[in-house]
């Protein structure tokens, strides 16, 4: 992203957090995002009881000593929620005090803070005048490193207790809300499917059962064992920032707590290549009036590139971001023009990627109405084979290259996608890349780059579908089954 001069390199402090500072003379004010580097696919806790055998695992080594750790679902999930009942700040003593503070500022704009958990991390979100700063810094510090979670006074348990027990209803609701957006259960039940035994099976909430059985103890051992400054990054856009005043303040408020932080391993996806297409293929009645379909392939991927395997491993990320554009989320693309466009079918076509250690995944998603599914099917394999076996045409290939940089050029006008992209490029290559860079990176993508990435994700034998709503008829099912099971390349 557009970070020039001095500017285009991290900050790493004694603690270990990092800090990436863009000024953005677009904006007066100040917005901050602090994000953990961990989320719900690092949800491991250590155990002292017996762990289940369905229980997934991992290894880690915690005080010098060899520990084995159980995935609970839900639980970076419950760990945000219950962190603002509270802090050993006398300031943000309890939940009135911290949600005041917190609640936006500005009563016009619903959108100025926020809080989320995604399989990636855990972000905080606050927007600020450059005087309020310094007391943004402080409330950021308190909530995340001096939360009463860690409190052993009875008297305080007790309060977190009860605040507990009414924020489980709350996820519950806040999890219902989701479960009636068919466009989200159609995209979670495919990606959950492609793999098995794996944290990415789960939503990021997790199920009922999960959300009521996860207790106040585990909720302080997570908070106690990943909130720490070493698993933080910190990025500041705004106009007038500077790195110096950043550096004063990162070093001040995020100095490193008495405990230390948990190092969880990444557990990578096993991709397993013949699932049987009973288990990838699903049909779910909901009362809706379309039906939302969903299908995708997973992929592998490097989990952290070396040196020498960086370039292949960006070229490789731009071809399947061509792939994408291609496949769908544009006007143009083959899935608009064939199936909007020329046929009728469906509204929107979307398509998505998701990358993760390890692995990946690439779907695509539309609804339209029942009648239409075994037309959308026909016409839509036609649309993958020709993906996997052939070059995409000159101009529709500049057109989908001219629209992802038309998209990076976009994201400098606001904030939030500056701070999206300046964490997922840490996360991927653990620095900040100039603007011209990865333009540069894209315009360096060949059709032959293209076609490699499509051949190696789009496979038979991968395919994975999720109908959610009113269903075909019976026997539309059955054929849209036996299409899909049997479908092949050649």
């Amino acid at each position: 992203m557009p970070v020039k001069g001095e500017f285009k390199k991290l900050l790493t402090l004694p603690s270990g957090m990092q800090v990436a500072i863009l000024p953005f003379e677009k904006k007066s004010r100040i917005y901050m995002w602090l994000c953990l580097k961990t989320g719900s696919l690092d949800g491991f806790i250590p155990v002292r009881t017996s762990i289940p055998d369905d229980a997934i695992t991992c290894k880690a080594t915690w005080q010098g000593k060899p520990i084995t750790l159980v995935y609970h679902p839900g639980l970076d999930h419950a760990v945000e929620h219950q962190i603002f009942k509270g802090t050993s700040d006398r300031k943000y003593g309890n939940p009135y005090r911290v949600n005041k503070y917190y609640g936006p500022r500005n009563r016009d704009d619903e959108d100025a803070q926020g809080a989320d958990t995604q399989e990636m991390a855990v972000r905080y979100y606050i927007e600020t005048e450059p005087e309020e700063l310094e007391e943004s810094f402080r409330f950021l510090s308190a909530l995340t490193l001096r939360s009463l979670l860690t409190q052993q006074n009875p008297q305080v348990q007790r309060r977190l207790q009860r605040e507990w027990e009414r924020e489980k209803e709350i996820i519950l609701t806040e999890r219902g809300y989701y479960e009636d957006d068919t466009e989200l259960v159609a995209r979670e039940e495919t990606q959950s499917r492609m793999f098995p035994k794996h944290p990415l099976w789960y939503s990021i909430d997790g199920t009922e059962e999960d959300i009521r059985s996860i207790t106040l103890a585990q909720i302080a051992l997570r908070y106690k064992t990943r909130y720490h400054p070493s698993n933080m990054l910190l990025i500041v856009i705004g106009g007038g920032v500077t790195p110096a005043l950043i550096k004063k303040l990162s070093q001040k408020y995020f100095r490193s707590p008495h405990h230390r932080v948990l190092h969880i391993p990444s557990v990578i996806p096993n991709i397993i290549q013949s699932i049987p297409a009973k288990d990838r293929i699903k049909f779910i009645p909901k009362d809706r009036e379309l039906l939302h379909i969903c299908l995708g392939f997973p992929y592998t991927r490097p989990t952290t590139p070396t040196s020498e395997q960086l370039p292949a491993s960006i070229r490789k990320h731009h071809s399947i971001a061509v792939l994408k554009k291609v496949l769908g989320g544009r006007w143009t693309s083959r899935t608009a023009t064939e199936l909007r466009e020329k046929r009728g079918i469906g509204y929107r076509h979307h398509s998505f990627r998701s990358d993760y250690p390890g692995a990946g995944s690439l779907l695509y998603s539309t609804f339209t109405f029942p009648k239409k599914s075994r037309q959308w099917q026909g016409v839509f394999l036609r649309i993958l084979r020709k993906l996997a076996t052939e070059l995409i045409p000159e101009l529709e290939f500049a057109d989908a290259k001219a629209s992802l940089i038309d998209d990076l050029e976009a994201a400098t006008e606001t904030p939030g996608d500056l701070a999206e992209f300046i964490f997922t490029s840490v996360r991927r290559t653990n620095r900040v890349p100039m603007f011209e860079e990865v333009k540069a990176e894209i315009r360096a993508v060949t059709r032959e780059d293209v076609l490699a990435a499509s051949q190696a994700i789009i496979c038979p034998e991968r395919l994975y579908a999720t109908f959610v709503g009113p269903l075909p008829s019976e026997k539309d099912q059955r054929a849209i089954f036996r299409a899909l099971k049997n479908w092949k390349l050649k």
